[in-house]
């Protein structure tokens, strides 16, 4: 099955074209291990997804190097496109007089797969999904120029934000700021962190995916599911390799599911407390 004739995502014609021009273009090349390692729930997706286009973005199971590239090209089209909006945004912040009063902060929901592990879209919990840029643009305020590697999640940006706004973020707060990162300060980051994704209209086999992601291993749950994923970071960075049912990696697997399932408990038991303080 080809790719109708509209691409599958959406940028002006002269920022696809720009790099359909290129001959550089990373292609995945999607192992048959790769493939058989997906839990159902994944299996089922990549078929959900060629039945319906998600977004107008349609999806082949067997796509070729040619649809690979212009997949990548019209996805990295619009990234360019969205490159050009925040400058000009910047640039409008400067003319108005606000740019030495500013911290602009750039993120992401979430991230794409773009043929990896057969995949379209979002929608399941590999790095190429829940791994999103994060920017802090401060001049003057922090020292630019570094990238940190140690690990936080999404919602730690929101006592950032009010911090660097000269509030002082709720002592039961579960999310964490992140000012010590942007001041230079020691800061360690999460020794874990933790994604949920409720059901969707592509979740056809689960109502819950969960995962848990130190930084050398991930294990990936679904509700219902006696079938999951495992990947040793470490020897798999590519996540090309699902060792759930491998009898070697159980004790690993039944720590992370044991981490994940405190979480989730410490976690409820947390908002609990505060709903009924703030009553």
């Amino acid at each position: 099955m080809a790719f109708p004739a509209r691409t599958p995502y959406d940028p002006p014609k002269a920022y696809a074209d720009a790099y359909l021009a290129r001959d550089d273009l990373p292609v995945p090349l999607v192992s048959p291990a790769d493939l058989d390692g997906l839990p159902p729930m994944l299996k089922d997706k990549r078929t959900h997804d060629v039945a319906v286009d998600h977004d107008a973005i349609s999806w082949s199971l067997n796509p070729t190097t040619e649809q690979l590239r212009r997949l990548r090209a019209h996805y990295d089209g619009n990234v360019t496109l969205i490159d050009k909006q925040l400058g000009r945004l910047l640039e409008t912040i400067e003319s108005k007089g606000y740019i030495d009063n500013s911290i602009v902060i750039f993120m992401s929901d979430h991230g794409d797969n773009l043929g990896e592990h057969g995949l379209s879209q979002k929608w399941s919990m590999y790095d190429m999904v829940t791994r999103v840029p994060a920017i802090v643009w401060a001049p003057g305020k922090f020292v630019g120029g570094r990238r940190l590697k140690q690990m936080c999640q999404l919602f730690d940006f929101g006592p950032t934000i009010l911090e660097l706004a000269g509030v002082t973020p709720p002592a039961d707060f579960e999310a964490q700021s992140l000012v010590p990162a942007l001041k230079g300060n020691d800061w360690s980051g999460r020794d874990a962190v933790f994604c949920e994704q409720a059901g969707d209209v592509t979740m056809e086999d689960t109502r819950l995916i969960t995962m848990v992601r130190t930084e050398t291993e991930k294990a990936v749950l679904y509700l219902g599911s006696d079938q999951g994923q495992y990947f040793d970071l470490e020897t798999d960075p590519l996540e090309e390799n699902n060792r759930w049912n491998d009898p070697a990696a159980a004790p690993q697997i039944a720590a992370l599911r044991q981490r994940l399932l405190e979480w989730r408990l410490d976690s409820s038991v947390h908002t609990m407390d505060r709903t009924t303080a703030h009553r």
